[in-house]
């Protein structure tokens, strides 16, 4: 291809630099059919007498014709006073009607103005080109004016016609005898000059043979010809049109690969258009082009069996580094193997020699050996139990928590210190025998899974979690408890280490704790933000802040979208703000608390029956069929757009039992403002559009939200966020019963079977797994604080099967408490509350409003708080 453009090029300038050539050479030529033209113009203004130049035209045109390349020149006409007499070389068929009578140029409607305009402008015309007498030829009339000078307006220059029939004689005429339009020129128009004296004589007229000019022997073009190439002499019209002077070819080439060349003819512009016969492209091209594809073709086919070959290569590689990887995990697995075996085979040997050396004291009784034996086997076998617990214990990853930053529905958060990060440390306790187990455990589940899988910026980072049992102990177990007294209270913490390692011969699992360690954002979340009026400043909105908060809410949509992940529970207070230097606003937005987030195969679109969510965000979909999917999630995105801007509850002021249905019937949806951008109107209405289909996903979301802030342009506000305030020791008190252990002697009172709970009696509950409340001074630390969110309904319970009774002294304690916290707990837990994000919560004084609307009062209100699940 290369090759061939390369011959392309260098024909086409060949062929270029022979049509400048030939343009050239036709141009000379045309001048030089222009010379007798002027010379004629020249010598009647020596001698301007009619009668000389009647008498000597013929031999005067003769003789310049003679000096202009053969036949280039049709006629030449002298013509005073623009009447056509003289012309050379007469023809008669064609000339004897112009010039007998005379035809008056000037008189002449077809001819008036052209006349009239070399008359005017002084300046030769071009006329043309025009179809020639012959009828074959195209020529062009070049008309030159002639002036006298010197003279009067009315000198006649001895003017007289040819032929006497025309007149009746020979003579000079008088100026009254010329023709009108002659006279009325010379009086009236501008045929006579009175500053200068100078009048109009007459016209000379060549009249140039176009085909002689471009196609004769001694015409330039016909060099084209002989070289075999196809050319056209064109003149444009317009940008459209063109009329054809010379054409030798089947065509104008104006369709073609040609060379064209200006051409300057007079005032107008030409166009010679060049091409050889067989074309510019080589004959070779195509089948070199076919060659070099046929080639391509077979070198194609080679790499594919090459690359076949190698993947095939690379494919049986993978095999076997695989097939090594499982020998050396075998290998290794059977090295471990072999000295457990080895271990056992040594605890054998030394078995057989204890038993051999009591044999061989035949004082010891057969039955004390045995006996003495199975207690050596069994203090062995206690020793190795226990120093498995050390080392399992040892290998937890140690957690220091402080201040409670926000308690919720089955969990609190705490601020805590991790690997010497400062994190976020939510702690859930999950019951394993109460209404809604299945829920619950799904929730922690979905939640300490998804969330530790999802890794975005703009995501609240899951470090890692843990997920513990509690175990209950059997009667026995208590009734040992409870007569050991203080005892056990020493051995408190031996308890606590085996709670874990508890079989299902000594207790059963009461409830499950599920421990996050999450990324601390230092600014609470979004809800506390909005109500701080973060966003307004100076008395306007922080457009530019919102826009890019939106945006980052935006950006890890599209990620958990991505993973097929639906977060079925977005707003305000689930949104995390985290400070992010002193540029632009100054924090970064992240989602949080996958609680109710759910994972799709990558074949589904949708889920069905799960009715989930915040009612205020809830998909109409959602609460009429329980269909979650990604448009649920765009529908919340939506109503958050709203709180974002208005910074306010959604549909407030509209009853939660009405909720539902002017949600899903009516098409209510929150209003904005009338001073509300119109495009981040439009945005948050396609969001919330009732018709799943019609919203958009959360990369058109993104795209239209940087789209905004773009043409918002500017540096954005920095804002201004205060941290929420921690949960002091006084708000922690009201969530929950705090019995101390010092105190367990006068507040509670246990009996069975004639024992009585000493004073140490809650520590030694706490030890069988078995919580009623935290430490009124706070010594006991972050693990017992955990432990105080158990439910005392389930301790009751337990109590109760066991034959214990639980008893006040002086009408107040757990006793009454225990059913109320119950209850509230029941009622609390089918309204699907949801745990609190990691650096944000609900305060005591929202704890107390759903306790009250649960049915409890007083100090029960205190007790459950929202920290109990």
């Amino acid at each position: 291809m290369a090759g061939a453009d390369s011959y392309v090029r260098q024909q086409k300038d060949d062929v270029r630099s022979r049509a400048v050539d030939a343009v050239t050479g036709f141009q000379i030529q045309l001048q030089q059919s222009f010379t007798p033209g002027l010379t004629f113009q020249l010598l009647v203004k020596q001698r301007p007498d009619v009668s000389y130049w009647i008498e000597n035209f013929n031999a005067t045109a003769q003789e310049l014709m003679s000096r202009v390349p053969n036949g280039s020149l049709w006629n030449l006409q002298l013509q005073p006073f623009a009447q056509v007499m003289m012309i050379n070389p007469f023809r008669q068929a064609t000339d004897a009607s112009q010039v007998n009578p005379p035809r008056d140029l000037l008189g002449d409607p077809t001819r008036r103005n052209d006349i009239m305009k070399i008359i005017t402008t002084r300046e030769p015309q071009v006329v043309g080109p025009v179809l020639l007498s012959n009828n074959v030829s195209w020529g062009t009339f070049v008309r030159y004016p002639i002036f006298i000078r010197g003279v009067d307006w009315n000198e006649t220059f001895g003017f007289r016609y040819i032929h006497p029939n025309w007149n009746g004689t020979r003579e000079p005429l008088p100026y009254s005898l010329l023709p009108n339009s002659v006279r009325n020129c010379t009086e009236r128009g501008p045929c006579y000059n009175t500053t200068t004296r100078e009048k109009w004589w007459g016209v000379m007229t060549v009249l140039i043979d176009y085909n002689a000019v471009t196609g004769g022997q001694d015409a330039y073009l016909a060099n084209l010809r002989k070289l075999g190439y196809y050319y056209a002499l064109v003149r444009p019209l317009n940008a459209t049109a063109e009329q054809v002077i010379a054409q030798v070819g089947p065509s104008s080439l104006r369709d073609h690969d040609a060379v064209t060349v200006d051409v300057k003819v007079f005032t107008t512009m030409w166009q010679l258009r060049v091409a050889p016969q067989e074309g510019f492209e080589p004959s070779w091209r195509d089948p070199l082009i076919a060659a070099v594809v046929i080639i391509a073709f077979i070198i194609a086919s080679l790499l594919f069996v090459a690359l076949a070959s190698f993947r095939r290569q690379r494919l049986l590689l993978h095999e076997t580094v695989a097939a090594n990887l499982n020998l050396a995990e075998t290998t290794k697995r059977l090295e471990e193997e072999k000295e457990r075996m080895d271990v056992l085979l040594v605890r054998q040997y030394d078995l057989l020699r204890c038993l051999d050396a009591n044999r061989s004291d035949g004082k010891i009784d057969v039955a004390d050996a045995v006996g003495a034996s199975k207690k050596a086997m069994m203090a062995r076998i206690e020793d190795a139990r226990r120093s498995l617990n050390v080392a399992k214990s040892s290998i937890e990853d140690p957690i220091q928590v402080f201040e409670i930053l926000g308690a919720g529905a089955f969990g609190k958060v705490q601020k805590g210190l991790w690997r010497g990060t400062v994190v976020a440390v939510k702690t859930m306790i999950l019951p394993a025998n109460m209404t809604g187990q299945e829920k619950r455990e799904k929730m922690a589940v979905m939640e300490a899974a998804i969330s530790s899988s999802l890794v975005h910026p703009n995501i609240v980072t899951t470090y890692t979690y843990f997920i513990r049992p509690y175990h209950e102990p059997t009667h026995d177990g208590v009734q040992n408890m409870l007569t050991q007294g203080e005892a056990a209270v020493e051995k408190n913490s031996d308890s606590h280490t085996s709670l874990d390692d508890s079989t299902g011969d000594s207790s059963t699992i009461h409830s499950y704790e599920v421990r996050l360690v999450l990324e601390f954002c230092d600014k609470g979340s979004l809800k506390d933000a909005l109500d701080q009026h973060a966003f307004m400043q100076g008395g306007s909105l922080n457009l530019a802040a919102m826009l890019e908060t939106a945006a980052d809410v935006a950006k890890a949509m599209v990620h958990m979208h991505a993973a097929n992940v639906l977060h079925s529970d977005l707003k305000a207070r689930n949104i995390m703000l985290k400070s992010s230097g002193t540029e632009g606003r100054g924090i970064v937005a992240k989602v949080a608390d996958f609680g109710l987030s759910t994972r799709m195969e990558h074949q589904e679109t949708h889920l069905s029956s799960c009715f989930q969510g915040t009612l205020t965000h809830m998909a109409p979909e959602v609460m009429l069929e329980g269909r979650i999917s990604k448009a649920a999630d765009v529908y919340s995105f939506g109503i958050l757009l709203w709180e974002l801007f208005c910074a306010g509850d959604p549909f407030q002021g509209v009853p939660r039992a009405h909720l539902g249905h002017a949600i899903t019937k009516e098409a209510r949806r929150p209003k904005f403002p009338p001073f509300a951008p119109a495009d981040f109107v439009r945005l948050a209405t396609r969001c919330w559009d009732p018709d799943a289909s019609q919203r958009p996903t959360f990369g058109e979301v993104l795209s239209e939200l940087v789209r905004m802030r773009e043409e918002l342009a500017g540096e954005t506000p920095q804002l201004v966020v205060t941290p929420p305030k921690p949960i002091t020791n006084e708000k922690t008190a009201e969530m929950g019963p705090r019995i101390t252990a010092g105190d367990g002697a006068g507040q509670l009172g246990v009996a069975t079977s004639g024992f009585h709970i000493a004073s140490g009696g809650a520590s030694t509950l706490l030890g069988a797994g078995i919580v009623l409340g935290g430490s009124s001074n706070g010594s006991m630390g972050g693990s017992m604080g955990l432990r105080s969110g158990i439910k005392s309904s389930i301790a009751q319970r337990h109590l109760r099967k066991l034959g214990i009774k639980v008893g006040v002294m002086g009408g107040s304690g757990l006793a009454p408490a225990l059913p109320a916290l119950h209850e509230a707990h029941e009622d609390h837990e089918e309204e699907g509350a949801e745990a609190d994000a990691a650096a944000g919560g609900v305060t005591a004084g929202a704890a107390a409003r759903q306790l009250a609307a649960a049915g409890g009062g007083g100090e029960t209100n205190g007790m459950l708080g929202r920290a109990t699940s």
